[in-house]
């Protein structure tokens, strides 16, 4: 229905914030390029090697989806859970895994439909569409 390229398009008019209007595309090619360039570099006590601290994983109570992932833990879960025990569990859990450069790829998953927006006039284009977490259901009783 839509190539890649406009899909792409449409998702980043919407969902990525531009704090300065006037940044143009090739500012923030170069700055990330920047950064990148930084990171290579590193030394081992710079910003971009320190260790999560139990700040950064404290905010993240209270963001996340409710709706669990392919890993079936919802942040609900998380959120619930002992504030103090669950700081410090993510937070060596965290730390390892920035130590050592692995992050699971479930991590990163989502259970996303996507479902039309109400009252739109054209529904050829990806702002008339709302994604939504759903919880993965499994078929189970199947016998080969």
């Amino acid at each position: 229905m839509f190539e890649d390229s406009e899909i792409v398009a449409e998702m980043e008019k919407h969902h990525i914030l531009v704090p300065d209007p006037d940044m143009q595309t090739g500012d923030i090619l170069q700055f990330l390029q920047h950064y990148e360039l930084s990171a290579r570099n590193y030394y081992v006590d710079d910003l971009m090697n320190a260790c999560i601290s139990e700040h950064e994983v404290e905010v993240t109570f209270g963001t996340g989806s409710s709706v669990p992932g392919p890993d079936s833990i919802s942040s609900t879960l998380l959120d619930k859970a002992d504030r103090t025990q669950m700081k410090r569990c993510l937070l060596l859990l965290w730390n390892k895994a920035w130590a050592r450069g692995y992050f699971l790829k479930d991590w990163k998953n989502e259970n996303l439909v996507v479902i039309p927006k109400p009252g739109k006039d054209d529904y050829h284009e990806c702002g008339s569409y709302r994604t939504i977490s759903l919880p993965l259901v499994s078929v189970r009783g199947s016998r080969e």
